[in-house]
């Protein structure tokens, strides 16, 4: 899945935004960004004799992106010119000490859908040192397989997200051309490890669930050797897509792979470049809890050096990190965080690979550079991780580091509460039902039930204990009502290690003082509507979003019961602000109101 959607990009036929096209690019800062980037006061750092192949990120010529025309130049400390080229990707080896300035002027020819005239320009500059030893260029922490997979790359970073050194050429990780990998990962003395995807031209090769794991020395110097090659799905011929490999601090490599609806493991003991044989690989299933197989469209693995594995699973809804204890005989994927900004925001490019720093800091790959998240950034009370960009580069792969930290903050073991998938009630005369439904109903406790009748102070209504069922579970709770105009709700869901979270607020209007059959609870909204719906009977209503010129944007079947209905709906289908209309359809009835998306 990921392989296809990267070798698009790199294709550059992904991007065919119609806001690129439809931008003024006249108004555009007319520079582009080198990749590596280095500026004078702080130069991109590579030792000597290496190779650095450098790129730009053609997306922000919109339409264009397939019309450019390139004008390289490379210029060492004495003004001489050593290399010029009109590549996209030039590729120069540095085998002399000093400081060099690489600059760029990049135009488009207009023709097909281009029509702009844009000449945009960029530097960057690259300080080539002595490998290793004090006063050198320090030893490379961290690798990447970049340029669709077909070449190896190293980096220096620190524990606070900086890249100080690289990225520059490593080693090519296939002698012929008729591979890429997307999944590289190292043993804890350095040797790589790393799967290919078998290429026929530009189409990959289905090997219906076939893996083929390579190996090479830890200083890439010999040919690569194919030390396990074996079915992951059994008898089924369906391929795999999205395969990732870890090795853990023992050497024991774990390959995860899913194909939509289930996610496999692999698991096996390297011994370095030598042949594993088939009887000591082990494939099997993977359940998964608070989470689903569609969240793995894009990721990665790492460990920490207790053999727990983390793995960051990235859709079309945002990234989240799964993790899972090996030093068991049943493993289980669980939920732990979702990526985000410091503001909250989901992180929302597809990842491509993952490792930790030495102090147990991850750093993860995605489309357009490095990104960062600080362990102290990590938070089991919100179940979210903050992400920060720390490097420019375009096409990442996979990255792979022998480090292996400490676990986070959050221990294997302490589970988060049960994940909450409805919450809904319904005003019938005096009595308030609620009704709820849950996923890993079993590592739950049990539910607090809250009212309130201002919205701000709630007091306990009711306890609900979780059943013995495990996965899918639905409650119901029935409570007599206050006489006051409105009442408010909320449930606390607890798990059996005490950590506890909170549901959206429910608010019902008394039917003698309702005003409207839809009422908007708030507006404008961010990310989830919540409105008030008085129904006439027990019934299904169509509850349906349309933008303000008519098509539609999102909708779902909600069950209603006779009287005032509280309903929540996760606004993931508006991707940008704007006036929106909710239409809710009840048998030939149908009720709209205009609402704001911030």
């Amino acid at each position: 899945m990921e392989i296809s959607l990267l070798k698009t990009v790199r294709n550059k036929a992904i991007f065919s935004f119609a806001l690129m096209s439809a931008l003024s690019l006249g108004a555009m800062a007319q520079t582009v960004t080198i990749v590596p980037t280095g500026t004078v006061a702080k130069p991109n750092l590579i030792p000597e004799k290496n190779g650095v192949t450098f790129s730009i990120n053609p997306v922000a010529f919109g339409s264009c992106m397939n019309n450019l025309s390139y004008s390289w130049a490379i210029v060492n400390a004495a003004k001489d010119t050593v290399l010029k080229s009109t590549a996209a990707e030039p590729r120069f080896f540095f085998d002399k000490l000093g400081s060099y300035t690489v600059s760029l002027t990049v135009k488009t020819l207009p023709g097909g859908s281009c029509t702009a005239n844009i000449t945009k320009t960029a530097t960057s500059t690259i300080m080539v040192g002595k490998d290793g030893g004090p006063g050198g260029v320090p030893k490379p922490t961290m690798f990447s397989a970049n340029d669709l997979g077909t070449m190896i790359s190293a980096y220096a970073v620190d524990n606070k997200g900086v890249v100080f050194s690289g990225p520059y050429e490593y080693f090519d990780p296939f002698p012929a051309d008729n591979a890429i990998t997307a999944a590289l990962s190292m043993d804890d003395i350095g040797n790589f490890f790393y799967l290919p995807t078998f290429m026929n031209g530009s189409t990959p090769v289905n090997k219906q669930g076939v893996v083929e794991v390579w190996a090479v020395d830890k200083n890439g110097d010999h040919a690569p050797v194919v030390v396990a090659s074996f079915d992951m799905n059994g008898s089924k011929t369906t391929e795999l897509g999205l395969y990732r490999m870890g090795l853990d601090q023992k050497g024991n490599a774990w390959i995860l792979a899913g194909d939509g609806t289930s996610i496999y493991a692999a698991t096996f003991k390297t011994n370095g470049t030598k042949v594993i044989k088939n009887q000591d690989i082990e494939a099997f299933p993977i359940p998964l809890v608070n989470g689903s197989a569609s969240d793995f469209q894009s990721g990665d693995l790492a460990f920490d050096n207790n053999g727990n594995m983390y793995v960051l699973a990235g859709s079309s809804t945002g990234v989240n990190i799964y993790t899972m204890s090996t030093n068991t005989a049943s493993p289980v994927l669980t939920k732990k965080w979702k990526v985000t900004d410091a503001a909250g925001k989901p992180f929302g490019l597809a990842v491509t690979g993952t490792v930790f720093d030495g102090e147990g800091n991850m750093y993860f790959s995605a489309l357009d550079g490095i990104y960062f998240i600080d362990k102290d950034a990590v938070s089991a009370v919100t179940a979210t991780a903050i992400v920060t960009k720390v490097n420019e580069n375009f096409g990442l792969m996979d990255l792979a580091t022998s480090q292996f930290p400490a676990a986070w903050t959050q221990p294997v073991g302490v589970l988060l509460p049960v994940n909450l998938t409805r919450f809904s009630g319904a005003a019938n005369g005096k009595k308030v039902q609620l009704n709820w439904a849950v996923t890993a109903n079993e590592i739950g406790d049990h539910f607090e039930i809250e009212q309130s009748t201002n919205g701000r102070n709630f007091v306990t209504r009711g306890v609900v204990m979780t059943s013995e069922k495990q996965g899918d579970e639905s409650y119901t709770f029935t409570d007599e009502a206050t006489t006051t105009e409105n009442v408010y709700y909320r449930l606390k869901v607890v798990s059996k290690d005490e950590v506890a979270v909170y549901s959206n607020v429910l608010s019902f209007r008394s039917q003698n003082n309702a005003v409207a059959k839809l009422n908007l609870l708030q507006n404008p909204v961010s990310g989830s509507l919540n409105f008030n719906y008085t129904a006439t009977e027990n019934t299904t209503a169509d509850v349906t979003i349309y933008a303000f010129n008519g098509i539609k944007i999102q909708t779902l079947k909600q069950n209603l019961q006779k009287g005032n209905n509280s309903i929540r709906m996760a606004l993931n289908s508006l991707q940008g602000t704007g006036i929106y209309l909710l239409e809710v359809k009840e048998g030939n009835s149908s009720t709209t109101v205009k609402f704001v998306k911030q």
